[in-house]
């Protein structure tokens, strides 16, 4: 995890949540050298270490989530008709992505062809997304258009 991508969520979701009302259930772990806002507004959201993805997922209100796109994570947000703006970093995560964009039931936050891709063996700076791919402002246009552009589909 980078602070640059925890700053970017936030200040993303923050930035829409000033013209479209929302909640945003964020499960979030500190940890060294990550530092979450302290005086984020509660009113916008609500950032635990851990929360019932499941459970937030198949709750009727929500509509987007955020996910680097697991499997499992991925048969969660279609069994629950959640659009997911994607964040893979490796293995079966930018296949399940693309699957997802393909199929107008999400988006990607960076290019998925270079989660996973790595330039020489061992160097793990793309894994690690050392270099900023996305910004806050990123953030604010996709959830934007996953929530308000019809041509973006809940359910598959």
């Amino acid at each position: 995890m980078q602070q640059w991508y925890v700053d970017a969520i936030y200040h993303g979701c923050l930035q829409l949540s000033k013209r479209t009302p929302l909640r945003i259930v964020w499960g979030l772990k500190e940890t060294e050298g990550i530092s979450l806002p302290t005086d984020y507004d509660r009113d916008v959201f609500w950032i635990e270490g851990w929360v019932p993805q499941i459970e937030v997922l198949m709750h009727p209100i929500t509509k987007v989530g955020i996910t680097h796109c697991g499997l499992g994570g991925t048969f969660e947000f279609i069994q629950a008709g959640v659009l997911a703006l994607c964040f893979p970093h490796f293995g079966d995560q930018p296949i399940n992505a693309e699957n997802l964009i393909s199929r107008k039931a999400g988006l990607s936050l960076i290019d998925v062809k270079l989660a996973d891709r790595r330039d020489k063996p061992h160097d793990d700076s793309v894994f690690k997304f050392e270099k900023q791919l996305f910004t806050a402002k990123d953030v604010t246009e996709k959830l934007d258009k996953l929530l308000n552009d019809p041509s973006f589909k809940c359910g598959l």
